[in-house]
């Protein structure tokens, strides 16, 4: 693992704000209601920043890797949704010699909070809660001439924690996109890894349906 400079999740927040700010005019109406009242698909993709903690408790920082998302659900009322939820952390370090392959990765039971009502603009917005199955890995690629010759991989399993805040707009009475600001701690305590968490920004696409 290569330690470099840690993340400061301002550079984040503050365009994030900056985008909802923008997606939500001071105007009582909407092109389609946030109607959620059946089942629900979605995904995300977007980009993480996070520390892993290994099992001799050194910290390592990392950025900019991949965070894909899966979610499927059903609608409990009409401010809360429970579901499962899916959350990666990938990314890759190394040379032209050797490189190192991370991934941490979750499936969560997750419950989301829709505070707003169905027929205003900060409809839009939602918390999300979850806990559920994690693990990390490391894969070891051995290079020569730029193609590989040799791999191992580590896995190792844990406990996943997530939370999220987004904002979602209707593209049409089914389909919404929106933005959302996550946070995962993976917590594993094994031989490679003690814990990791990481932040992510990502855009969002959800379907829904009765």
């Amino acid at each position: 693992m290569q330690k470099i400079p840690k993340y400061n999740l301002w550079r984040w927040l503050v365009p994030m704000g900056l985008v909802v700010a923008v997606l939500l005019p001071g105007r009582p109406v909407l092109a389609e209601d946030h109607i959620r009242d059946g089942w629900f698909i979605g995904m995300g993709y977007g980009y993480g920043r996070g520390v892993i903690t290994a099992s001799n408790g050194q910290d390592f920082s990392y950025r900019d890797g991949a965070t894909p998302q899966i979610r499927f659900g059903h609608s409990v009322s009409e401010h809360f949704a429970a579901g499962v939820e899916y959350g990666g952390w990938m990314f890759e370090e190394g040379d032209v010699d050797i490189k190192y392959r991370y991934s941490l990765q979750s499936v969560n039971a997750a419950l989301t909070w829709y505070p707003g009502p169905v027929d205003a603009n900060w409809g839009g917005f939602y918390g999300r809660a979850g806990i559920g199955l994690a693990w990390g890995r490391v894969v070891v690629v051995t290079l020569e001439d730029q193609e590989q010759v040799h791999s191992k991989n580590i896995t190792e399993s844990g406990l996943g924690l997530i939370f999220q805040v987004g904002y979602e707009f209707r593209i049409t009475h089914n389909a919404a996109a929106g933005l959302s600001l996550g946070y995962s701690h993976l917590a594993i305590d094994k031989d490679l890894f003690d814990e990791a968490r990481y932040a992510s920004v990502a855009m969002t696409l959800n379907w829904y349906w009765n």
